[in-house]
Formats: C-alpha cells, sequence, structure tokens
C-alpha cells in the first residue's frame, strides 16, 4: 500500500509494527509462564529430595545386592522394554492414557464385583472393537486411494 502522505506509516507497516509488538508480548508472557512452571517444579522437587535425604534404613533393613538378584532386575526390566516394543500405537496410547489418568488406582478403590465387571466388559468388547478398527482402516485406505490420481496408481 502507499503512504498518503510523507512521514506517516502505511496500513502493512501498522500492520507489521502490531504483530512485532503482539509476537514480543506473548514470548515474554510465555516466558514468564514457563520460568513460574520450572520454579514450581524445581521447588516440589527440592522438597521431595530433603525429605528422602532423612530417611534412613536401619542396618537390619538394609538389603544386600547379590549378583542374581542384580541379573534378575535387568531380565525383569528387559521384559517390559520387549512388552513395550512389541505393543502397536494404538495399545502403547492405551496404555500410556490410563497410567496418566491413574485408571489403576482408580480400579482398585472400586469393589471386586464391580472391578471384575468393567475388566470382563472391556475384554468381550475388545474383539468387537478389533473388528471395527479393521473395517475403518480398509474404509480409510480405500478414501486415501481414490485421492489419488489414476495415472499414479
Amino acid at each position: 500500500m502507499s503512504q498518503s502522505e510523507e512521514g506517516r506509516l502505511t496500513v502493512d507497516e501498522i500492520e507489521q509494527r502490531f504483530l512485532n509488538v503482539t509476537a514480543a508480548a506473548r514470548k515474554k508472557r510465555l516466558n514468564a509462564v514457563a520460568k513460574a512452571v520450572v520454579e514450581g517444579s524445581r521447588k516440589k522437587y527440592q522438597k521431595d529430595y530433603d525429605l528422602l535425604k532423612k530417611i534412613t534404613l536401619p542396618e537390619e533393613r538394609k538389603i544386600t545386592c547379590s549378583n542374581r538378584a542384580l541379573e534378575s532386575s535387568f531380565s525383569t526390566l528387559k521384559g517390559f522394554e520387549d512388552k513395550l516394543k512389541s505393543l502397536g500405537q494404538s495399545k502403547l496410547y492405551a496404555v500410556g492414557q490410563a497410567k496418566f489418568n491413574k485408571l489403576h488406582e482408580w480400579l482398585a478403590l472400586q469393589p471386586k464385583k464391580r472391578r471384575e465387571d468393567l475388566l470382563f466388559g472391556a475384554m468381550r468388547d475388545r474383539q468387537k472393537q478389533e473388528g471395527e478398527r479393521k473395517r475403518r482402516s480398509i474404509e480409510d485406505d480405500r478414501i486415501s486411494l481414490a485421492s489419488i490420481p489414476k495415472r499414479f496408481r
């Protein structure tokens, strides 16, 4: 856009200055929030560390680690790692979501009958959900294939 009078800013220049100012303000606000979050986390972890540092075990409660126990713990960790690698993306997402939402703690608080009903219901629905997921995947593949021009197929 051209200037209407000498020494006045154009609309484009005003808009650019506005964007620069708001971007700087957003950066400053984001920086302040990030600093507050990091500082809060640091204080929490420092408090936890200070509490744990004071805990001492009496000599009779200390566990001496043998080579066999050490190897057993490594094999257990390796087994967990293999299980996680073999999980599909959807299952890994479901496990992560359940862990984040503390589903295991909620289930532990439920009465035994309710807990069993929930778990058995989820196992029954699994096959139905898997069939539905496969059907949707096939439909998505058809749609994506239809979007490709015929000369490139």
